[in-house]
């Protein structure tokens, strides 16, 4: 498993399709102690493997922190990150065999989605080695539809996470505080349309998600999300600021009638930006399947089970601060995730060294004792 990258060169990306890493102005130029100098054009990216064309008009303005930046000196509208980090994650195409798979799909649009839109529900996580992806998918090819937005079956995400200079938000989750937060600004990298969001786990074991959108003219910070982030009930919003961004490619499926959805996250690339480091995912697909109420008869939990696959409580924002964070952080209650995706990883190389043994044999009927 890929264990991470340390990098010594940031990079901050400013323009609107990224609002949250907007370097907009001279006053926001100087706080981030006079480093944005160059200003680069990066258009027409071409989406390998995929239809159409993904356009990427980005603004990079080079900058030097050797050991990223301190609390006092990030503000939420200049967010540094890698030179290379929107290359690294949510940019590597499906194989031909998942492609195919994605295909035999019919297809949703966003505003298809009533019962399954699920901003409170019950999320039941999984990470499951990406060589399962395939058989996945066309395992529920008859139960679900897939999202589709301008011939595209897969959609490319930004977060960029907001915490407090002790890391609270992580620290609650670690914690395993009943009730806690995340605010995080995610942006559509395909469209640029960005939201403010905060996520409420209740000590129900339920999430409630609200969000507002943004103005890509206006700061994050302004009278209107001032106002969506007091109302959430998150404490201290005056002392966060960035704290991590990721990006990952999804495939998002519905069940309308069910009321249900199944979120796969693949190629995940994450920054910490307070020690700069970088860390890729990389072989995992994170499966997450959003009920209304916890159903144990859902397609995927029964495909998870033959596979031997259990559930695993990979936060994106807790474990890439686990894998990038600064070492002094508690992180011992995340342990178990690492060992956890080991054991997968093993179960899944002796399951496909048995299937080559025996070829003829449908790999969902090997049996590999847990």
């Amino acid at each position: 498993m890929y264990k991470g990258l340390t990098t010594s060169y940031n990079v901050a990306i400013g323009n609107d399709d990224f609002a949250c890493v907007a370097a907009r102005d001279q006053d926001i130029a100087t706080q981030t102690k006079n480093t944005l100098a160059a200003s680069t054009t990066i258009s027409n990216l071409k989406r390998n493997g995929f239809p159409g064309a993904c356009r990427v008009n980005a603004k990079t303005a080079l900058d030097s922190y050797p050991n990223g930046i301190s609390h006092s000196d990030r503000s939420w509208s200049s967010v540094p990150v890698n030179k290379a980090f929107l290359d690294v994650g949510g940019n590597a195409p499906l194989n031909e065999s998942e492609l195919q798979a994605l295909s035999g799909y019919k297809s949703h649009a966003v505003e298809d989605l009533k019962n399954a839109s699920l901003m409170n529900r019950v999320d039941s996580k999984f990470v499951i080695p990406r060589g399962y992806l395939s058989a996945l998918l066309l395992h529920l090819q008859d139960k679900y539809t897939v999202l589709e937005i301008d011939g595209l079956r897969d959609s490319r995400y930004y977060n960029c996470y907001f915490d407090t200079e002790h890391y609270t938000h992580y620290l609650a989750h670690h914690n395993r505080r009943a009730n806690r937060y995340k605010l995080r600004q995610r942006t559509y990298r395909d469209s640029g349309t960005s939201f403010l969001e905060v996520k409420f786990r209740n000590n129900h074991g339920r999430t409630i998600k609200t969000r507002v959108q943004l103005d890509g003219e206006k700061p994050v910070l302004n009278a209107q999300t001032t106002r969506f982030i007091n109302e959430s009930g998150i404490a201290q919003y005056g002392s966060l600021a960035p704290t991590q961004i990721g990006t990952y490619t999804r495939i998002a499926l519905a069940n309308e009638a069910a009321g249900e959805r199944v979120t796969i996250d693949a190629d995940l690339a994450i920054q910490d930006l307070k020690t700069g480091n970088m860390h890729e995912v990389g072989d995992w697909v994170i499966v997450e399947v959003k009920q209304g109420e916890f159903n144990r008869h859902a397609p995927f939990f029964g495909w998870a089970r033959q596979q031997g696959l259990r559930r695993c409580s990979f936060s994106k924002y807790c474990m890439g601060i686990y894998y990038t964070g600064p070492r002094a952080l508690k992180r011992n209650n995340f342990h178990r995730i690492d060992r956890q995706m080991a054991v997968s990883e093993k179960r899944y190389t002796q399951r496909m060294s048995l299937t080559n043994l025996w070829p003829d044999t449908p790999s969902g009927l090997v049996q590999v004792n847990p």
